[in-house]
């Protein structure tokens, strides 16, 4: 009797111990593996990432864990084909999945794009924040990039300077699957995928366009510099897309993916996607400046406006929105010519304080006379990013300027 109670005792002892280590499982204690990291998180003990690629789901495309940061699948990476919905597994190393990229190779012809269940027609490279593998899409592409760029900005930044370009709600995370979007979401998640799917198409038609200016291929050692090219391109014609979304959200206009895409690519000549670009853009990532600035500089005023009608005694003037070299100021910085071809004789002034420019004639206008102001496309600013093309508006004159009273007869001189 004695000896079945003991046997009865053990087992009771070991059951409850047993329960006690369980339970210490499930509040945190480590004794469980981990397999994949929840949403939004970037789990050190992952060893595998298991996420979804989007324009609309993307099936069908090479997604891999970048791990030398090219941009290039390597024999060895993690690397998997997405299925339907866009869905992708990878086997990785404990901690990889908060260390490096996931990127993804759309790849023209074969990945098929789900809004419209047809293969895409140009390549193109999505990407994400390292931790950030659980929803892939061209905007956290954007959002990458721009960390990238600017070593010292944090990823909440950068995804709002992002959706600031683009007019995407701040209610609306970039990370998060804007195609199953929360119920009180899902009018500006629609407008999200919106743009989305321009950012895309616009990837893939200068993606393109840089291939057949470098002779049909993009270097591995090229991915960077064309990546970065790319999403300047793009949001320097954000407020295309933004005015689309905005129009659609205060004027019910509803914007249109092609038309939005359409305007943006007529604005882009294809012949500045070169290789001389892309030089200048690996010198300059080479520099590895706090803040990326490829941008020209822009016209933010001018005192005349084209068209206008002035006085004789005019002089012309623009204010830049960021300063100019004056190494890149020449006699012919800006300049006036007359309808017949004729140039007007005078000086240039730069004040850089104002960053204004003016030309000040040696003497008055004609009246009635049609001129032509031209700023020269050889202006740069300090890290040397040319306006590149000639800028110039038109004006005509008028004598509106009262002479001096006569002089009374007989009055004392």
């Amino acid at each position: 009797m004695k000896r079945a109670f003991d046997l009865y005792s053990c087992l009771f002892v070991f059951l409850l111990l047993l329960l006690l280590t369980a339970c210490e499982g499930d509040g945190g204690g480590g004794l469980r593996p981990v397999t994949s990291a929840p949403s939004g998180t970037s789990e050190a003990a992952a060893t595998t990432l298991n996420g979804v690629v989007a324009d609309g789901y993307l099936s069908g495309a090479r997604v891999f864990l970048d791990r030398n940061g090219n941009r290039t699948y390597d024999s060895g990476e993690p690397m998997a084909i997405s299925g339907s919905g866009g869905v992708f597994t990878l086997s990785i190393n404990p901690g990889e999945g908060a260390k490096y990229s996931v990127v993804v190779e759309v790849i023209g012809g074969e990945t098929v794009d789900e809004d419209g269940g047809q293969a895409v027609t140009d390549s193109y490279l999505l990407e994400a924040p390292a931790g950030h593998w659980q929803f892939v899409s061209p905007l956290t592409t954007l959002v990458n990039l721009e960390m990238k760029k600017n070593p010292g900005t944090k990823l909440q930044k950068a995804e709002l300077n992002v959706k600031r370009q683009l007019a995407i709600d701040d209610e609306i995370s970039l990370f998060d699957d804007y195609l199953a979007p929360l119920p009180d979401q899902m009018v500006e998640a629609r407008r999200t995928h919106k743009a989305a799917q321009v950012v895309a198409a616009l990837m893939g038609t200068l993606r393109s366009a840089i291939a057949a200016n470098l002779g049909g291929t993009i270097a591995p050692e090229e991915q960077q510099p064309v990546a970065y090219l790319v999403s300047d391109e793009i949001l320097r014609h954000g407020n295309v897309i933004a005015e689309g979304l905005n129009a659609e959200r205060n004027l019910n206009q509803p914007a249109v993916v092609a038309s939005l895409k359409s305007s943006i690519g007529g604005q882009v000549d294809p012949s500045k996607l070169n290789r001389s670009n892309l030089q200048r853009y690996a010198e300059r990532i080479a520099q590895n400046l706090e803040t990326w600035d490829m941008n020209p500089p822009q016209v933010d005023q001018q005192n005349i406006a084209d068209g206008a009608v002035v006085s004789v005694d005019v002089l012309v003037t623009v204010v830049f929105d960021k300063g100019i070299d004056p190494a890149t100021i020449s006699a012919n910085a800006i300049s006036l010519r007359r309808a017949d071809g004729s140039y007007v004789s005078g000086a240039v002034d730069y004040d850089a304080e104002l960053k204004r420019l003016s030309f000040i004639p040696n003497q008055m206008l004609f009246p009635d006379t049609d001129y032509e102001a031209v700023i020269s496309g050889q202006l740069a600013d300090y890290l040397g990013n040319q306006i590149g093309t000639d800028l110039g508006w038109q004006f005509s004159t008028l004598f509106d300027l009262t002479p001096p009273p006569l002089a009374e007869i007989g009055s004392e001189q």
